[in-house]
């Protein structure tokens, strides 16, 4: 059993709903547009414990997007020490909260395999060949110079 699943199966709250700690970072927007940084600390189908620095009321709705979820609605039920308890305005889908444990929350780039990785073909010189190249690179260019300013 992997470690998700066991918090899942090890975590169960007052009222009997499963409930998983998540632990995961997260953006709440309020109805007014502004945007609060949260932890979301657990999960069930019917509602989400969240910390935060900032104070939200009792009853304040918000949308939160949960990774593998997807965007729901909800409203703050409570506020203690733990942080904050939030319902969700309608339960989520059979095995979301589940769902909510796959992986990590950052999504690949849909293309990202038709970028080609780089040649491992080029070579560089070696340290004594790039020296040689300077020592007669650099008497050179400057005999350029001089014939250059001698002509002119």
């Amino acid at each position: 059993m992997d470690m998700a699943a066991r918090r899942l199966a090890d975590s169960h709250d007052r009222r009997g709903a499963l409930r998983g700690e998540l632990g995961r970072p997260g953006t709440i927007r309020l109805d007014d547009g502004s945007a609060i940084e949260t932890l979301l600390v657990d999960l069930t189908r019917d509602g989400c414990r969240l910390r935060t620095a900032a104070t939200i009321a009792p009853g304040t709705a918000f949308s939160i997007g949960i990774a593998h979820v997807g965007l729901t609605r909800a409203r703050v039920a409570w506020h203690g020490p733990e942080g904050y308890g939030c319902e969700f305005d309608a339960p989520l889908p059979a095995g979301a909260v589940s769902a909510a444990f796959g992986g990590s929350n950052v999504e690949a780039f849909p293309n990202a395999g038709l970028f080609a990785a780089p040649s491992q073909g080029v070579q560089k010189w070696s340290p004594r060949a790039r020296l040689l190249l300077l020592a007669a690179g650099v008497p050179a260019l400057w005999a350029t110079l001089g014939l250059f300013w001698f002509l002119v």
